[in-house]
């Protein structure tokens, strides 16, 4: 059996044709014997043992698996009207149409928020200039972070923004159409970069604040153990004052 590459017109709903391929030498037919009717019941011909199934490695699956997928994609080279490269994502330049009805000039038409992405955009460009201004100091002899500000830095906000370039940067190597909703597992990962890097900004160190509360409730224990008479009487410190000590 084999069939033509072009479907048929509208007029038979865009149906493949089949025909039976006369060339039975072509390497591209496959076989199927259900059943021989000349044969004899006890026919040894007639015996087929059953196939056993071949055990295949669970990673051997995987990489083929894998491999097949990337076949597949790579083969998808035509043109389409809504299609997009990859340098157009982060900024929305270009969008894709979902679903469009010509008679009523109804559309579906799929754009990120200009802002929101705009802005997360930004964000990746601002923490890869924060961590090369802190790379090129601590090669000059100047530590403006200090050690736990900066591991906290770079295992949050860095993490974030490593799978940004995971989900983005492969798809500069694919030859096949690529569209804007490609993007979409990257555009998550850089929400969460922005998240991260404002929290970094405008939030102050949860360790210093709690050693500063620490401070406070010593320094109120000290007072009102020098006033309840003798260094060791124990004061309980009420839910109110520390609370308050924030």
């Amino acid at each position: 059996m084999w069939t033509h590459t072009k479907p048929l017109p509208e007029w038979a709903y865009k149906q493949a044709e089949i025909n039976g391929n006369k060339n039975v030498q072509q390497t591209s037919n496959i076989w199927y014997v259900d059943e021989i009717p000349s044969l004899l019941p006890d026919s040894e011909r007639s015996k087929k043992e059953p196939r056993k199934i071949k055990h295949m490695p669970f990673l051997k699956k995987y990489f083929e698996l894998q491999r097949a997928i990337f076949y597949h994609n790579n083969a998808l080279t035509s043109s389409h009207p809504y299609s997009s490269q990859p340098i157009q994502w982060p900024f929305v330049l270009r969008g894709i149409s979902f679903w469009t009805q010509n008679e009523t000039r109804q559309q579906i038409y799929f754009l990120g928020n200009p802002v929101g992405w705009w802005i997360a955009s930004s964000v990746l460009a601002v923490f890869a200039g924060i961590v090369g201004a802190d790379q090129l100091s601590q090669r000059r002899g100047v530590d403006s972070l200090d050690e736990r500000t900066r591991s906290r830095f770079y295992n949050s906000t860095g993490f974030f923004f490593l799978a940004w370039a995971a989900h983005y940067l492969p798809f500069y190597l694919m030859g096949r159409q690529l569209f804007l909703h490609h993007y979409l597992p990257a555009h998550l990962a850089s929400a969460l970069v922005t998240g991260a890097l404002l929290e970094f900004i405008f939030n102050l160190d949860p360790v210093a604040l709690e050693e500063n509360v620490d401070a406070k409730l010593a320094g109120k224990v000290a007072n009102s153990s020098k006033k309840g008479g003798g260094p060791g009487t124990k004061r309980v410190v009420p839910a109110k004052e520390r609370i308050g000590a924030n």
